[in-house]
């Protein structure tokens, strides 16, 4: 009875420890189980992450692309961090299969480790640097040539910067090294401003007396800057000492309004439409700082249309003029106090050029034979003259005096007369009377005479027939 005891609690423990291995065995294979799972999904996960590092790339290993920035990287070094405790537990006593896993998951891990250096490096780099530009100086691949340097940028900054992209990649670090010397030059240029901007300007305004020669370096160094956009912010400061420079100095104008204030004090304020400054005859223009400018005018004299120089005006750099005529001065002042912006306006565009006489048709001095011959009698003045005969666009043959001489003339002609006078100086001949003949030749020149006799050129009559032509 007691040895059946003994049996049947001997079978009881032997059951009861079978039954523990059991569930230990049970244990032990749901745990590799599990880490295969675990394994494997740390593995997919390991791909998409290293699909993310690689999409930070505009190039690989070289530019990042112009979203990135470092609490990306560090995130991205976070989730890896994060990957790696996930498979930590399964490392011990792994079978052979989740083994190899771990094996192919730490080699993806060792290769993300270095990518995210490469990450981390480049990005700390683009940044440090764009940090000191607005815009950004690199974006993606490419680097913007319209980047200035901000107002903090100082040479500190560029310095911690440059040892910041020691560690970039040769390329990289190739092209930051010259956008970090571009930042360098502008420094350089910006300190240049300030100081020249510190001579004509307080307070980003202008002050009240600017020297001449501050404000002409300050607008110099503005027109030669490499980088203009650095003086951007003080347009309007350079708008003002251009003005000042230009109240104070002739070169600080155009020309084209140094001649017209230059007119102006000539015509005293009038149209003076024939007359203009010749800028071909190689007399008008600067001598150093001496602006000369010589005064022409297109007129009409008995020879026919002509230019004659009227007067020649010197002016000194601070706008002291003098205008002589014939070596004799006539008149003094100050181009730039004596003509005030409102009476600039009156002057014309371009004084170069003057107002050229026009010809007129003889038949618009004269539009018919009548209107000549009454012009004619008037001017000769005959005794009681009376029309006998004219002709229109006619050839009109005759003597003409040539010293004691005569010779035969034939000429093209508009108008050719034929009238009678008395010459109460000869009383013989006021029963009978004479005989004019007076001719309108189409070149203007006019002929008079005896119809019988001999015709001679007449120079008064054909310079007034010409002042007719030409005026107004």
């Amino acid at each position: 009875m007691a040895l059946q005891r003994w049996v049947s609690l001997g079978g009881i423990v032997i059951a009861l420890i079978l039954l523990i291995i059991g569930v230990f065995a049970l244990r032990a294979h749901q745990r590799q189980n599990d880490a295969g799972k675990q394994v494997t999904q740390a593995i997919s996960k390991s791909v998409d992450l290293d699909r993310k590092i690689n999409d930070h790339w505009a190039q690989p290993n070289v530019y990042i692309t112009a979203n990135t920035t470092s609490h990306q990287v560090t995130a991205l070094t976070a989730q890896s961090a994060a990957l790696t405790r996930q498979v930590a537990p399964y490392r011990k006593n792994a079978r052979r299969a989740v083994a190899n896993q771990l094996k192919q998951f730490d080699a993806a891990a060792a290769k993300r480790k270095h990518a995210l250096k490469l990450l981390r490096r480049a990005t700390q780099a683009t940044e440090r640097v764009n940090a000191l530009t607005k815009p950004k100086a690199l974006q993606g691949k490419q680097v913007n040539s319209k980047a200035l340097i901000k107002a903090g940028t100082n040479q500190a900054k560029i310095a911690k910067a440059t040892e910041t992209i020691a560690t970039s990649s040769a390329i990289l670090k190739h092209t930051l090294t010259r956008v970090l010397a571009t930042c360098t030059a502008q420094l350089k240029e910006r300190t240049a401003l300030v100081a020249a901007t510190a001579k004509i300007a307080s307070a980003g305004k202008l002050k009240a007396n600017p020297n001449y020669e501050d404000l002409a370096a300050y607008l110099t160094f503005i027109k030669q800057m490499k980088y203009p956009g650095l003086a951007e912010q003080q347009k309007k400061l350079t708008a003002a000492a251009t003005k000042a420079l230009a109240s104070m100095n002739i070169k600080g104008i155009s020309e084209a309004e140094l001649q017209r204030r230059i007119f102006y004090v000539y015509s005293d304020g009038k149209a003076a439409d024939a007359a203009y400054i010749d800028t071909a005859n190689g007399m008008t223009g600067f001598s150093g700082d001496t602006y000369t400018a010589d005064i022409w005018g297109n007129y009409v004299d008995a020879a026919g249309p002509s230019s004659h120089e009227l007067a020649t005006i010197s002016v000194a750099l601070n706008g002291d003029y003098t205008m002589t005529h014939d070596a004799t001065t006539v008149k003094t002042g100050n181009l730039l106090k004596d003509v005030s912006a409102a009476q600039l306006k009156t002057v014309r565009a371009d004084v170069t050029k003057g107002k050229e006489p026009k010809e007129k048709a003889l038949t618009d001095v004269f539009p018919t034979a009548q209107n000549f011959y009454d012009w004619a009698m008037g001017e000769l003045d005959p005794g009681d003259p009376d029309l006998e005969d004219q002709t229109t666009d006619t050839t009109a043959e005759f003597s003409l005096a040539d010293g004691d001489d005569s010779q035969d003339k034939s000429v093209a002609a508009q108008y050719d007369i034929l009238f009678g006078y008395q010459n109460d100086s000869d009383p013989d001949t006021l029963e009978f009377g004479h005989v004019g003949r007076v001719v309108l030749a189409k070149d203007g020149t006019v002929y008079s005479g005896l119809m019988s006799g001999v015709l001679s050129e007449d120079p008064a009559l054909t310079a007034s027939v010409m002042a007719m032509r030409y005026s107004d």
